[in-house]
C-alpha cells in the first residue's frame, strides 16, 4: 500500500477509535472549584472536542477573593516541550497575564491538575480544579 494512503487509513481507524469508544464527544459547559497555589478560584470552561477538530478550550476564572473574571482560551497540546497537557492562555482587558497547562485525572474531566505560569515564566504555581457537579 502507498505510504500516504497508509497514513490516512491509521489516522481514519485512530479517530474511529478514539471517538466510538461508546462515550460521545464532549461538547459542554464545566463548573470547577479549586486552587491556584493557596488561593481559591473558580472557574467555567467550554469544552469541544468534536471529531475532526483540535480539543478546544474556553471560558473564564477568578479568584474567590476578587470576583473578577478573567478570560482562558486554549487547546490540548501534543508536543515535545512540555510534553501532553490542556495549554490555556489567559488574558486580563486583552493582555495575556498567564499560561495554565493542565492534565484531567482519571476519566473525562471532572479534576484537572497542573500548573499557571506568569508570563515571564518566573513564577509558577500549582493549579487543581474539580467539577462541580
Amino acid at each position: 500500500m502507498h505510504p500516504i494512503k497508509l497514513l490516512t487509513v491509521l489516522y481514519a481507524g485512530f479517530m474511529l477509535m478514539a471517538f466510538s469508544s461508546g462515550n460521545p464527544p464532549v461538547k459542554r459547559w464545566f463548573t470547577y472549584t479549586g486552587y491556584i497555589g493557596k488561593y481559591p478560584i473558580g472557574a467555567n470552561l467550554y469544552i469541544d472536542e468534536s471529531p475532526g477538530n483540535k480539543v478546544n478550550f474556553k471560558g473564564t476564572y477568578f479568584y474567590v477573593s476578587k470576583g473578577v473574571k478573567i478570560s482562558l482560551a486554549g487547546e490540548w497540546y501534543w508536543g515535545a516541550s512540555r510534553g501532553s497537557s490542556i495549554s490555556l492562555t489567559e488574558r486580563s482587558n486583552g493582555t495575556v497575564t498567564g499560561y495554565f497547562y493542565l492534565l484531567p485525572e482519571g476519566e473525562g474531566y471532572a479534576k484537572l491538575t497542573g500548573t499557571w505560569n506568569n508570563p515571564g515564566g518566573s513564577k509558577t504555581l500549582n493549579v487543581t480544579l474539580t467539577e462541580v457537579r
